[in-house]
């Protein structure tokens, strides 16, 4: 019969602490990094989206806000040419009835003041007989037949007309204000201004040439009056024709400008355009039919988010690295320990064997330590009376 190769207690005893301490850490190191996991995305997620909607209503304010400044440009327009049609309302009605040409001649001379005070492109006046005079004269405006003047404006405070290409290839927008005696229009006061001003105020909220966050503006057909250059694309205006409520120039934008602008109404919305993930705010203005957007990348938007993403990974992995070295050492603690007690348990165990040795050598008067009170103890009591009994009977055969 084959000898059985003999393994220790202790061994087993260590080996299997060991195993049950290993695996006990192995399972919380899993729990906490699947816990710590979960609790980043969550609270990542309700962070991201509590951000996000606090992004919305601030760019919807600042949309709100920039149309209000263009929406005030524009009727301080209409006021300062309806203040000149008040000035010069006795004067044409005169005119009209005499036709003296000294009113040609004293117009001269008001119209260059007129036109610098407002900062004008070009002013005129229109009677039904057609252009009576303009300045400068060598500035292209929009013509006004006589058939057209008393359907031109029907309000005596002034109407406006939209952004519209010259004959010069200039792009411009006017203001009529017509000029009415005892009940009936007479004549109409044309005034045509350069959409500086106007581009102006939109350049204004790009923090930086060509930069990704900036506000651009429609008309009422969804046509680009003016989109400032950007690393896409140079300065859009309404020379391009570009017409962004179009499927073609992205179908998530052509949906913001068609169901939501152009009908006139102020929020924010987060789409995607040429693969760029972008946020808008954007508004209406009634009087003039314009839509304003204001965009942001969200890259642009989202860098707190992703310096915190950044921040808790760090701290996420610098947690693991505690919870490692803090496992290698109980294991590290559990094997001392282990083998500690294997030694302390198997000890007694050792010792008795020896003596049992002796015993069967024939040195009957050797007894174990019973000093345990645990089944070491027992055993060793066990054996010490089978060698009284041994030893007795051996001293009545004696």
């Amino acid at each position: 019969m084959a000898e059985r190769k003999f393994v220790s207690i202790g061994s087993k005893i260590t080996a299997a602490s060991v195993s049950v301490i290993l695996i006990s850490v192995i399972v919380l190191f899993f729990i906490s990094v699947v816990g710590l996991i979960y609790f980043k995305n969550s609270a990542l997620k309700e962070t991201e989206t509590t951000f996000e909607k606090q992004i919305k209503e601030s760019l919807e304010c600042k949309a709100a806000a920039l149309s209000t400044k263009i929406k005030i440009t524009v009727r301080d327009k209409i006021c300062a040419v309806g203040v000149i049609g008040e000035c010069l309302k006795n004067r044409v009605c005169m005119y009209t009835k005499t036709k003296n040409p000294s009113f040609i001649e004293e117009m001269k001379d008001k119209f260059p003041f007129f036109h610098d005070r407002i900062g004008a492109r070009c002013i005129a006046l229109y009677t039904k007989e057609g252009l009576i005079l303009k300045y400068p004269l060598k500035k292209p405006i929009i013509s006004i037949t006589p058939e057209k003047i008393e359907t031109t404006c029907q309000s005596e405070e002034g109407c406006f007309i939209d952004f519209h290409i010259n004959e010069d290839g200039e792009i411009s927008y006017s203001v009529t204000v017509p000029i009415i005696c005892r009940g009936r229009f007479v004549a109409v006061l044309f005034v045509d201004f350069d959409p500086d001003d106007m581009y102006a105020i939109l350049q204004a909220e790009q923090p930086e040439e060509r930069s990704e966050i900036y506000a651009w503006m429609i008309n009422k057909k969804g046509i680009l009056i003016f989109d400032p250059p950007t690393t896409a694309h140079e300065l859009i205006t309404l020379k391009d024709n570009v017409d962004i409520s179009s499927p073609k120039e992205g179908e998530a934008l052509a949906k913001i400008v068609k169901n939501h602008i152009l009908k006139g109404e102020t929020g924010s919305s987060r789409y995607i355009f040429r693969g760029i993930d972008k946020f808008v705010g954007y508004s209406y203005i009634k009087e003039t039919g314009w839509g304003i957007g204001l965009t942001y990348p969200t890259k642009e938007l989202f860098v707190p988010i992703n310096d915190l993403k950044e921040n808790i990974n760090n701290r996420i992995i610098l947690i693991l690295v505690v919870i490692s070295l803090f496992s290698i050492f109980i294991i590290f603690v559990a094997v001392a320990v282990s083998f500690w007690l294997s030694k302390r348990l198997v000890k007694p165990v050792l010792e008795s064997i020896d003596t049992i040795n002796r015993i069967i050598e024939g040195d009957i008067s050797r007894r174990l330590e019973a000093k345990h009170n645990d089944e070491i103890g027992k055993l060793a009591e066990a054996v010490n009376r089978l060698m009284d009994s041994v030893a007795r009977q051996l001293r009545g055969k004696g």
